[in-house]
């Protein structure tokens, strides 16, 4: 970061919340896929007793 009020920083936090923000949703995306996963296998596992 650059000194305080720098026009630069607004750049770092633009960066920054733009890499949390993907963070966030490749985790919600793999805990998503996750529940599917389990879903379907439980449908399947019921399926074929």
């Amino acid at each position: 970061m650059g000194p305080p009020g720098h026009w630069l920083n607004e750049f770092w936090q633009i960066g920054a919340a733009l890499r949390d923000h993907a963070e966030i949703l490749q985790g919600f995306e793999n805990t998503a896929r996750q529940e599917v996963l389990n879903t379907t296998a439980g449908y399947l596992a019921i399926d074929a007793v």
